[in-house]
C-alpha cells in the first residue's frame, strides 16, 4: 500500500519565506494596534494628571489594571495569531509549491523520455490554468503529428 502521509514542506525555502512574510505582517499589525491602545491609555493617564488626581488615586490603579489585562490579551492573541499564520502559511504555500514541484518533475521526465504527456494538478492546487494550457499544446502537437 502506498504511503499516504502528506509532505507539507515541498519547497522549504520558498514556503518558510512566505510563512515568514505572513508572520512579519502579523507582528507589524499587532504592534500598530498595541501602539494605538498604549496611546489611548496614555491619554487617559494624562487627563488624570491634568485634572489634578493624586498618583495613588483609584483612577490610575484602574488604568494600570486595564493595561495589564490588555497586555495579557495582546500576548495571547499574538501567539495565537503567529500559530494560525504559521499553519496557514505552510498550507497556502503548499498549494503553490506542490504544483510547481509537480510541473518541474513532469517536465524533467518528459525531457528524459523525449515524449510529451498531459499534466494534472491536484484539485485544490493553485495555477490550474497551467496544466490546461500545457495540455492544449500537447493535444495540438499530437494532432499535428497524426
Amino acid at each position: 500500500m502506498k504511503n499516504q502521509r502528506k509532505v507539507y514542506l515541498i519547497n522549504p525555502d520558498f514556503q518558510l519565506k512566505i510563512t515568514g512574510y505572513f508572520i512579519l505582517l502579523a507582528v507589524i499589525n499587532i504592534a500598530v494596534f498595541y501602539g494605538c491602545v498604549y496611546y489611548f491609555f496614555d491619554i487617559f493617564q494624562s487627563k488624570g494628571i491634568e485634572i489634578g488626581l493624586p498618583k495613588n488615586h483609584v483612577f490610575f490603579m484602574f488604568i494600570e489594571d486595564q493595561m495589564t489585562q490588555m497586555n495579557s490579551v495582546f500576548i495571547i492573541m499574538a501567539i495565537l495569531t503567529a500559530v494560525i499564520l504559521l499553519i496557514a502559511g505552510v498550507l497556502i504555500s503548499h498549494r503553490i509549491a506542490g504544483p510547481m514541484y509537480r510541473l518541474n518533475q513532469d517536465l524533467r521526465m518528459m525531457a528524459e523520455k523525449k515524449e510529451l504527456r498531459s499534466l494534472r494538478f491536484r484539485k485544490k492546487d493553485f495555477f490550474q490554468e497551467i496544466p490546461d494550457a500545457f495540455n492544449m499544446v500537447v493535444d495540438s502537437l499530437n494532432k499535428r503529428n497524426e
